[in-house]
């Protein structure tokens, strides 16, 4: 139960057995949306939709025209070395990621991303899905990333923003979230 002390038993049917119990426990939690903070558990991550046009990241856009294109950034800080580590932006269910690999897309919107590739995050793998930007890199090093890709806004409506989450799939204690 949320926001509860919740405890967990393990014991034997019959405690009159003999013998070693093994177990493994795994847990999991989910916040709301609107209620869920930042974190930053050893990464961080943080994440803004930009116009194309502003190129100093000046104002960040709470709302779209549909139709619009938009640059989404993720900024990561990194303090110490960290291995395998895993990102997923999800995205509100009125915008599509926008992937310029198709040729179906405009290929001169990569020339708009351009000029923001210093400081980036250059993933190992990454996948454009319906609801979610998901990135890897093998291995990442201290400092502060930047990633931007495009999003464009299909859907007039009011729509909850998950957080992104970044975090280190061998070590998952090693995790990020930004705000909702």
């Amino acid at each position: 139960k949320f926001g509860d002390l919740n405890t967990v038993s393990i014991g034997k049917k019959n405690p009159a057995e003999t013998g070693n119990t093994y177990y493994s426990m795994v847990f999991k939690y989910f916040l709301p949306a609107d209620e869920a903070m930042s974190r930053d558990e050893g990464l961080s991550i943080n994440r803004n939709f930009f116009a194309l046009d502003d190129k100093d990241n000046a104002k960040p856009l709470a709302e779209a025209k549909v139709g619009v294109l938009m640059r989404a950034q993720l900024e990561i800080v990194v303090p110490v070395t960290r291995r395998l580590v895993a990102i997923e932006d999800f995205i509100p269910a009125g915008l599509e990621i926008i992937d310029t690999s198709l040729s179906t897309e405009d290929q001169t919107l990569n020339n708009g991303l351009s000029q923001f590739r210093r400081d980036q995050f250059s993933p190992s793998h990454y996948e454009w899905r319906d609801d979610r930007a998901f990135l890897f890199k093998e291995s990442l090093r201290p400092g502060t990333y930047r990633f931007d890709y495009l999003v464009r806004a299909l859907v007039p409506g009011n729509y909850l923003h998950l957080p992104a989450q970044i975090w280190e799939m061998d070590n998952p204690e090693n995790f990020g979230r930004s705000n909702a």
